[in-house]
């Protein structure tokens, strides 16, 4: 963070966690798509930011819930994460729709 190496200060630091959070076993529901992701803009001016805002967490599951993987071909978030980061990236997304991309499919 920020405090422990000031030089990684605005750098992102980049987390994908493959790991069980409890015992339970998810449910799915179906939604609509929607819109109305908001956009940061920076001015001119100084600005402080939290120690830690400059952190992405990818967790493969919800506190409480099993990470879902196969016997043989592994973890089904590290899957998806590996083709949509391959396919997303040649198509130029940026990381949140990578990631939005990754959750519609695990």
């Amino acid at each position: 963070d920020g405090d422990n190496c000031p030089a990684l200060i605005g750098k992102p630091k980049v987390f994908f966690i493959q790991a069980c959070r409890g015992c339970g076993m998810q449910s799915k529901v179906l939604v609509a798509d929607g819109a109305g992701a908001s956009r940061i803009q920076k001015s001119g001016k100084v600005y402080s930011i939290a120690k830690d805002s400059d952190f992405l967490i990818a967790l493969s599951t919800v506190e409480g819930y099993v990470s879902v993987r196969d016997k043989y071909s592994g973890s089904w978030f590290i899957q998806s994460l590996c083709k949509h980061l391959e396919e997303g990236s040649k198509r130029g997304q940026d990381i949140l729709r990578i990631l939005t991309n990754v959750n519609n499919d695990v």
